[in-house]
């Protein structure tokens, strides 16, 4: 039996995503994004070459069906740059395009107007950190039965003549055409993101956990009953915009058994670049939260876990000159003394979190620290770390056995 799969990040965005699934694809015949809009910056490298996928697919250069939901919003504009750019960048062909690129005649579009109100909003100092795409007010005017979909976008536009010829009854095609294929479905944002998370407001417009997939494609319950759902997370945290996490730095002291060090969060923002792949904005960087990480685990049903960025954290490391990291592992609740590892996630301004330290590896095989860091994140989570990331390229992805 065919058993599809969802590769979905399970903090705030920025885990990792778009070259998991570009790694993953290889597995699959079609891969699907369901949520979202350019406000997604996925990366994935060729080599040296650095290419920046917003609204398309992240499996778009692996010969791939790559479709774009109705769940997902479309600026039309930046679909039309971002397919040049693939064209310029990579050789493709617009031929090549009317083969793998399916998209949703459901899919709705943002217009001139959606973009101007998300500015206003952002600069009036009312907004939520947005990238000023017009991703909320798009998403608005869906739910007020307002919206302009792509099969009603009739406008002359230089992208248009491309893709009429691709458009796709996501129902008819999921449910019957497909359903002896292996699909595998693209998140954007992250679980912490989705518009029904506890972190509300602070969060994305869309339905970006596993059942997102559904409603965001038109794929059938029962061809999702058995998928796998990979987690991915990063080795430390980080997010672009506007709401707290608890582990959350800009310098902080900690006791490690070498002596009390100072860790810099403008250090790890520099080894990471951990800057907006949309916005260009420096993000918010923070220590690994276990719990954060097991809520997001239990509440989607991940069957996987993939830990990105291990060599940043390295880095970072050395860039510190320190031999110990922190994790968090448990909250305090108030003021007091009480740990625990659950929270309400509704109210997490009345926790702390509880750090434990662990050393820095020095090998990616084989190394004994590297193994029991790894064996912790799967004790405490209770899911098997079935991947790791190492560098930009697909051959830094290692399965672990």
């Amino acid at each position: 039996m065919n058993m599809n799969a969802i590769a979905i990040g399970l903090l705030r965005g920025d885990e990792g995503k778009g070259k998991i699934v570009d790694y993953l694809a290889k597995d699959y015949d079609i891969v699907v994004r369901f949520q979202g809009g350019p406000n997604a910056g996925h990366t994935i490298y060729r080599g040296t070459e650095k290419i920046v996928l917003h609204q398309i697919p992240s499996a778009i250069l692996d010969q791939k069906i790559c479709v774009i939901g109705h769940g997902c919003i479309i600026d039309v504009d930046k679909l039309y740059e971002e397919i040049v750019m693939l064209i310029d960048t990579c050789s493709l062909t617009e031929d090549y395009f009317r083969r793998y690129l399916k998209i949703s005649k459901g899919c709705h579009v943002i217009t001139e107007t959606h973009v101007e109100k998300d500015k206003l909003r952002e600069d009036s100092g009312k907004g939520n950190g947005s990238t000023k795409a017009g991703i909320s007010f798009c998403y608005s005017d869906k739910y007020l039965r307002e919206g302009i979909r792509i099969c009603d976008y009739v406008n002359e536009h230089p992208v248009y003549e491309l893709i009429e010829n691709i458009l796709i009854d996501d129902t008819y095609y999921f449910n019957y055409e497909a359903k002896d294929k292996k699909i595998l479905f693209e998140g954007a944002q992250g679980v912490f993101s989705d518009i029904d998370n506890p972190l509300y407001p602070n969060v994305s417009s869309s339905h970006v956990s596993v059942g997102g997939a559904m409603i965001g494609s038109g794929i059938s319950f029962n061809a999702m009953r058995d998928a796998k759902v990979v987690g991915i997370v990063k080795a430390y945290m980080s997010s672009v915009g506007v709401g707290k996490f608890l582990t959350e730095f800009n310098e902080q002291d900690f006791i490690t058994p070498k002596g009390v060090h100072t860790y810099k969060a403008d250090s790890l923002r520099e080894v990471g670049q951990e800057y907006g792949a949309t916005t260009g904005r420096p993000r918010m960087v923070g220590f690994l939260d276990l719990p954060m990480i097991k809520y997001a685990c239990d509440t989607i049903g991940v069957t996987e876990l993939c830990i990105t960025r291990l060599d940043t954290l390295s880095n970072w490391l050395h860039v510190e000159d320190v031999e110990y990291f922190p994790v968090c592992v448990g909250y305090k609740f108030e003021n007091t003394d009480q740990i625990v590892d659950e929270i309400s996630w509704y109210n997490i301004d009345r926790y702390q979190p509880v750090y434990k330290m662990f050393p820095k590896w020095h090998s990616y095989v084989h190394d004994e620290k590297l193994d029991n860091f790894i064996s912790y994140i799967e004790k405490f989570i209770g899911v098997k770390v079935k991947y790791i990331s190492i560098g930009k390229n697909q051959e830094d992805i290692i399965e672990i056995v």
